[in-house]
């Protein structure tokens, strides 16, 4: 029988990834969902053909990236050593490994854009610094000189990475400007959304009818604030300042190439999701909606005493979804000659 995602999920193996939500569930119910996301996450790595290779450390990357956060992003954090040391860390093993062909000034300025980018995330930066996240291109567009320090540092950021990509093609620097700049407001949506979620996508009391408002596009728009995978495509597509591969033989992917980048990492991030209990991420957004318009479940041969969409159902919505990207870009990419 010829495999997918629906009928391997569909194994009562699985049947403990039939929950709702993520928050309220005990230590060990925690400890089998994760486990339980594992195994599928395994099978679904090989059937896209992930190959792991360890790259190098490299030194002279580690150094400047070292220089430029010294520099730049310890003045304005909030936080002690360690955290900049993970943070420098996570920057460094990153670029080294999504950018191997890369030369040293390219992998810089991703390197730079990832420790800024995992700062924010893992909130360097102070309460009073982002509560001011939301007015970061508003100051911008009304040509206002009332940035704090760390608007400052993230312009100058921004700035210098046009400079580097855009110096061929001034709209390559464009993108992925935009997004780094959708970025830091997409942050702040995030931490409004950790406190409550929008009304559409709130959560209906027990034994109400299906809300038929709740718009079922919406966790994807906003993934793609949150995910700024643009900017991390342009970089693959310009090893050097002086080389790269025209826009236009890569746009046309550009969507695919940006939704595997989301997906898969929403994959990947659930079970630390699970066992943090956040609820305002793609894959409980995703999960939410869909329950809220009663979309037909996907995993039907179920023990969950349930007609109702659940995480499963979700998880194999995005394996699938991942994957037929992947196949598109291999014909877009590996195929198609020219």
């Amino acid at each position: 029988m010829e495999f997918s995602f629906q009928s391997l999920l569909s194994e009562p193996r699985f049947d403990v990834l039939d929950i709702s939500h993520v928050t309220g569930l005990g230590h060990e119910q925690k400890l089998a969902v994760v486990e339980c996301m594992n195994h599928a996450l395994a099978v679904f790595l090989d059937k896209i053909g992930v190959q792991h290779k360890e790259e190098q450390r490299d030194e002279a990357l580690r150094r400047d990236l070292r220089a430029w956060l010294t520099q730049n992003l310890v003045p304005v954090c909030a936080c002690d050593g360690q955290v900049i040391d993970r943070v420098f860390d996570e920057a460094a093993s990153c670029a080294e490994y999504f950018y191997p062909l890369s030369d040293h000034s390219t992998k810089v300025e991703m390197a730079i854009g990832l420790g800024v980018t995992i700062g924010m995330d893992d909130n360097v930066a102070g309460a009073a610094t982002k509560s001011r996240f939301n007015r970061f291109q508003y100051d911008i567009w009304r040509g206002s000189n009332e940035q704090d320090e760390w608007a400052k540092m993230y312009t100058g950021f921004i700035r210098r990475f046009v400079e580097h990509f855009g110096a061929i093609d001034p709209r390559v620097g464009s993108l992925g400007a935009n997004s780094w700049a959708n970025y830091i407001e997409a942050c702040f949506t995030e931490d409004v959304f950790a406190k409550q979620l929008p009304p559409h996508v709130s959560y209906l009391p027990t034994g109400a009818t299906a809300n038929r408002c709740c718009p079922s596009g919406f966790a994807s728009y906003f993934r793609g604030f949150t995910g700024i995978t643009t900017s991390f495509t342009v970089g693959i597509f310009k090893p050097s300042r002086q080389t790269e591969v025209p826009l236009e033989y890569w746009l046309p992917s550009i969507n695919n190439l940006t939704g595997f980048m989301n997906l898969i990492n929403d994959l990947l991030s659930w079970p630390k999701e699970v066992m943090a209990e956040e609820d305002y991420n793609y894959m409980s957004i995703q999960t939410l909606s869909h329950r809220q318009v009663k979309k037909p479940r996907i995993i039907t041969s179920t023990s969950a005493n349930t007609d109702d969409w659940t995480f499963r159902d979700t998880i194999c919505e995005t394996m699938d979804a991942a994957y037929q990207a992947t196949q598109e870009l291999d014909r877009a990419f590996v195929q198609f000659a020219r």
